[in-house]
């Protein structure tokens, strides 16, 4: 779909702990450099000089991928429907296939759904980044020097999975652990988890690879259904049902926390928050427990 010979606004929301900080590398390794377009803009209005002045020029037919990071690059919107419509103009074309993709952290993701109930509306395709499977997560690890051998087997891979989630970036940080010095699988997994459960460790991942300190109501919320899980999108409503401002909040947050695979329903409905996102929330209650104590 990311690549889908047709042009189209794509969007690829996910978080940091999924990956997402590696999206430009792999659209590079991917496609030659006359195909892949990175911009950046500030405004809308320098988005769309630059776009007019790069399909204005010379280019070799075929699929090119115009990527926005939002890193750099504050879209909303309003960039997609522009760029949307853009798209359908029979000058833009000439031989040659556009795919718009922008990239949606937490925040941004969480900035583009708050303007209206359905981002997908406005674009192509929604792409959410994935955890990893077990066959993706055991080739990785194969790859990876100094893993003791009994983790690459069948019931090793399965209690990585089970530790990271399959969340990428749990399993750099998995992978920093491991060090020239032979170990048992035992010892490893060991020192693999007492370093995962430090106060440093807890904090940059829930800011920095999930982002889930950066708004305290979401942050509130996702506690509120890490407490009650599992539980239905009624027990919810109920929770907050005499604090109606707060509602629309969040509905909202859950809508965000869905996409972004830190909650998920079941085929009852009922609802169950990740269980890597869960236990990073646990122990950060914890050290500030400890902490207020000190």
């Amino acid at each position: 779909v990311l690549l889908k010979r047709r042009n189209g606004v794509v969007v690829v929301a996910g978080s940091r702990a999924a990956g997402l900080d590696t999206l430009r590398l792999f659209l590079e390794k991917r496609l030659e450099s006359a195909f892949f377009h990175p911009l950046e803009a500030l405004e809308l209005s320098k988005a769309k000089s630059d776009f007019a002045s790069l399909v204005s020029k010379e280019m070799p037919k075929g699929l090119h991928i115009i990527f926005f990071d939002c890193e750099t690059t504050p879209w909303t919107r309003q960039w997609l429907s522009w760029f949307k419509e853009e798209l359908k103009k029979p000058k833009v074309n000439g031989g040659r296939l556009f795919r718009v993709i922008f990239s949606a952290n937490p925040s941004t993701l969480w900035g583009v759904m708050s303007e209206g109930e359905r981002v997908v509306e406005e674009c192509d395709d929604l792409l959410t980044l994935t955890k990893w499977h077990e066959r993706t997560l055991k080739h990785w690890l194969q790859e990876r020097e100094h893993i003791p051998s009994a983790l690459l087997e069948k019931e090793g891979v399965e209690k990585i999975r089970q530790f990271t989630g399959g969340w990428p970036a749990m399993l750099r940080l998995f992978v920093k652990g491991a060090s020239a010095r032979p170990r048992s699988a035992q010892d490893f997994l060991r020192e693999i988890i007492s370093a995962a459960e430090s106060r440093d460790f807890v904090e940059t991942a829930l800011r920095d690879d999930f982002q889930l300190l950066q708004n305290n109501e979401r942050k509130v919320v996702i506690e509120s259904i890490k407490k009650l899980a599992p539980c239905s999108r009624e027990d919810l409503k109920n929770l907050y049902e005499d604090e109606p401002p707060f509602l629309p909040v969040a509905l909202g947050t859950l809508r965000w926390a869905e996409t972004l695979q830190y909650v998920r329903a079941d085929e009852d409905g009922c609802l169950h928050i990740d269980p890597v996102v869960a236990r990073l929330l646990d122990l950060a209650e914890h050290d500030v427990k400890e902490g207020s104590e000190e």
